[in-house]
């Protein structure tokens, strides 16, 4: 990502918006872009959020479209946010999971169906270790490797041997071991005849 985020329509932060993070002396960290919205992470653990706002993606509190980042409410000790077509995601650093937004197939995961403009608490998930989210649904990556999925399930993507939709987190089937997006891949196995140095094995 660039030293600017991209406002609504593609254009840079226009200076004068510029107070928005100057004020709190952070700079973002990542960013993520829903369907007519985007997030930023600083690095102090907040969100700011701009753009569409008609089921209340920006979490602030209101519906109302806004091309100035604002403060998502309630949001402490963030590391990392992901972004549907108009629901958010933030995981926390103690691995529990906040969302708000769009809630009309459960995405959000607190076990309702009904939008929030506030994050809420997804239920059930207390070590997750990497968030998506996709147009409805949403996922979790748990320590233990395994997934868990909650919204629509719409061309069977929550994973889980149904096809009914979840308002909260289920796990995907036949996942025993994923890992997050950056996590190195494990080393191979040494091959045959070799010893752990990748030396020969001793001729006995």
């Amino acid at each position: 990502m660039g030293s600017q985020l991209l406002g609504p329509g593609g254009g840079r932060v226009h200076p004068r918006q510029r107070h928005a993070r100057a004020d709190h002396r952070h700079h973002h960290a990542r960013g993520a872009a829903g369907g007519d919205f985007s997030l930023a992470l600083l690095n102090n653990g907040t969100v700011r959020a701009w753009g569409g706002n008609t089921s209340g993606q920006q979490g602030n509190g209101t519906f109302l479209t806004g091309d100035v980042p604002v403060q998502v409410l309630g949001v402490r000790r963030a590391k990392d946010v992901a972004a549907g077509s108009r629901h958010s995601l933030a995981l926390l650093e103690d691995g529990a999971v906040r969302a708000w937004g769009r809630n009309s197939s459960g995405e959000l995961g607190n076990g309702t169906a009904t939008l929030s403009n506030v994050p809420v608490e997804v239920v059930g998930i207390r070590r997750a270790k990497d968030v998506a989210a996709g147009g409805r649904h949403s996922l979790a990556l748990l320590e233990n490797g395994t997934v868990r999925a909650r919204g629509s399930n719409s061309l069977d993507r929550l994973g889980n041997g149904t096809a009914a939709d979840s308002a909260v987190p289920v796990q995907v089937a036949g996942i025993p071991g994923c890992r997050g997006h950056g996590e190195p891949l494990p080393s191979p196995p040494p091959a045959a005849g070799t010893t752990t140095t990748g030396g020969p094995s001793p001729v006995r």
